[in-house]
């Protein structure tokens, strides 16, 4: 799949050059607006966004964390859920946790495998976030 880096690289400009001609947010000089189109066609390019609600590049992906002793009391379970996300083309990933993960390690995880949505089971424990109190 090509990239916004690889278009930026074709056309001669800063990925953020490329970023505001797709999406309107700045003024970009004519020409260089075309160059980038040319290239946007030339190359394919594709925003994330037409590949599938989420943003992910074509495939969705459901991340279930489970500390060890759950994923072993739920292999039934897991393989009836995978099932039924393949009905939508929805792929399953189980990823092993310990008993507590803090709340930005699981939005980092939740990055890093790039999952389009994430089911703690209750055997691990996510803190819940710290809210700041409003200002007066």
């Amino acid at each position: 799949m090509v990239t916004i880096r690889e278009v930026a690289r074709e056309s001669g400009v800063s990925a953020a050059t490329v970023s505001h001609v797709l999406n309107g947010t700045r003024r970009v000089e004519p020409e260089t607006a075309a160059r980038v189109r040319a290239a946007i066609e030339k190359l394919g390019y594709r925003p994330l966004r037409e590949y599938d609600r989420y943003g992910l590049r074509g495939i969705r992906l459901a991340g279930f964390f489970a500390h060890g002793t759950g994923m072993c009391a739920c292999a039934d379970f897991f393989g009836l859920l995978e099932q039924r996300l393949a009905e939508h083309k929805i792929q399953l990933v189980l990823i092993a946790a310990p008993e507590t993960i803090p709340d930005g390690e699981l939005r980092a995880l939740q990055r890093f495998h790039r999952l389009s949505f994430c089911v703690v089971h209750t055997s691990v424990r996510v803190p819940p976030a710290r809210r700041e109190a409003p200002p007066l």
